[in-house]
């Protein structure tokens, strides 16, 4: 909870609660690439969630001078970045974790000075006035952190570049569309209809053949 005293001075101010080689094995470096980056789309494809929850859910009391809760407080979220008193410009917030339903901003607290609101993960600005309030308490840094409990699978994931330092394990098969390129590629299996090399090639094996 955000414990806020008069004058907008916080006296509180804890986190959101809620918040084997083959014959082929030493040659074709672009084939390496290919089922390395490919197995590793892959595995990230399966890795992640279905996009039932893709909020992140913001709870929070309002206290006043005395310590006591504050009930029917105005609170109002603005997006990151916004000036003024009221803010602008508001950001949307919802009623739910899937973002479907919108909810009122600005809103009161409960009778307690409870409240909370769902929006996406993200950097927001909260305001807060009642009577009982001496000025308008003003936060820019209320930061939701993303939904970790809707990572599962089934979801794809799309990147510009993806960096790996451990070990891969793929249960399933990784089509790419692209050019890849690897420093080293060794499947214990490699078994292509055709093949095309564009540059040198050799084979090591129990017939050995040199391009």
């Amino acid at each position: 909870m955000t414990k806020i005293a008069a004058g907008g001075t916080y006296a509180s101010r804890p986190a959101n609660r809620y918040v084997g080689e083959g014959s082929a094995g030493r040659m074709w470096p672009r084939w390496r690439a290919l089922t390395a980056f490919g197995a590793a789309l892959c595995f990230f494809a399966l890795a992640a969630a279905p996009a039932r929850a893709q909020g992140s859910r913001k709870d929070d009391i309002v206290f006043g001078p005395s310590g006591h809760p504050v009930a029917n407080a105005t609170v109002r979220v603005c997006q990151s970045g916004a000036t003024g008193t009221p803010c602008t410009p508001l950001a949307t917030i919802y009623t739910d974790a899937t973002l479907t339903a919108s909810a009122p901003n600005p809103f009161q607290t409960d009778g307690i000075g409870n409240y909370h609101f769902y929006a996406p993960s993200g950097r927001y600005e909260v305001q807060i006035s009642a009577p009982q309030i001496s000025g308008t308490i003003t936060n820019p840094d209320v930061i939701l952190p993303p939904d970790t409990s809707t990572i599962g699978s089934g979801n794809n994931i799309s990147a510009f570049s993806l960096t790996l330092g451990g070990n891969l394990s793929v249960a399933g098969n990784a089509n790419i569309s692209g050019t890849l390129t690897a420093g080293n590629f060794s499947p214990s299996s490699f078994n292509p209809a055709s093949l095309n090399v564009g540059g040198n090639a050799s084979f090591k094996g129990p017939t050995p053949w040199i391009d």
